[in-house]
């Protein structure tokens, strides 16, 4: 009870220190411990975070997790910058990979309802699998660390990697590809822009041509989902300019 209320403890023992971690681990809160000397080491190590400082004693660095080489405590204030977004980087990498997968999935389902019996080959997944998540983790990995994001609330301990809201993203933006994709392979439009003349492109079928463009057009939307899964706002192009990894990521593709 007194560790809800009470903001600061001083002239603390170390088995003091380590009562005051546990109660408030005790309380559901998620408890960082900062230390530099031999009796900061214990509630240093059991705390769910623990940081020392670069010059503080052997034990304490072993005890912690992050050890703070500036001895400045401004670099705990980047540390949870950083950490914050490195998992939306790892939240944007995911929602962007899972819709590939429904799309993906979903065409090579549908496809033979709709008069295609291999809309994309296994080769093609392949190539898409290996350029795109990868390119795509690479893209990601370079977002920016934006002040905003020290004004968000905690993220609790038990909450998923994959919100709900990611879910509904995934689950909208891959259908709605799925069916952009189905209405490209059985449009009489759009077969009309690709047609095979089967005396010299050799397929008996003459949708050959039509189905080298299906999948660059696969490619090319999934390449622009980029920009969707990387921004929660309305603006595609938000701090875009700060991750250079991303621009060249998708130039390349």
């Amino acid at each position: 009870d007194v560790v809800q209320h009470v903001n600061i403890f001083c002239r603390v023992t170390p088995d003091q220190k380590m009562r005051i971690v546990q109660a408030l681990q005790k309380t559901g809160e998620v408890v960082a411990m900062t230390g530099d000397g031999v009796n900061d080491a214990p509630a240093v190590k059991n705390a769910d975070v623990g940081f020392s400082m670069g010059n503080g004693t052997d034990m304490t660095k072993e005890s912690s997790d992050i050890v703070i080489l500036d001895n400045n405590f401004n670099s705990l204030t980047n540390a949870v910058l950083y950490g914050r977004t490195l998992l939306k980087s790892i939240r944007k990498f995911l929602i962007f990979q899972l819709t590939v997968n429904v799309a993906a999935v979903l065409v090579a389902f549908l496809g033979p309802f709709f008069g295609t019996d291999l809309p994309l080959t296994m080769t093609q997944l392949l190539w898409i699998n290996i350029v795109m998540d990868t390119l795509a983790a690479f893209a990601f990995s370079g977002e920016a660390a934006l002040k905003r994001y020290m004004n968000e609330k905690p993220i609790p301990k038990g909450e998923s990697l994959i919100t709900g809201d990611m879910w509904s993203a995934i689950l909208i933006d891959g259908f709605l590809m799925a069916a952009l994709c189905l209405y490209f392979l059985d449009s009489e439009f759009v077969k009309g822009l690709f047609v095979c003349d089967v005396t010299r492109c050799n397929d008996p079928k003459g949708n050959m041509v039509l189905l080298t463009a299906f999948f660059g057009f696969f490619v090319f939307i999934n390449n622009f989902n980029k920009f969707n899964a990387r921004t929660e706002s309305l603006n595609l192009f938000e701090h875009i300019t700060k991750n250079r990894n991303f621009l060249i990521v998708v130039l390349i593709i």
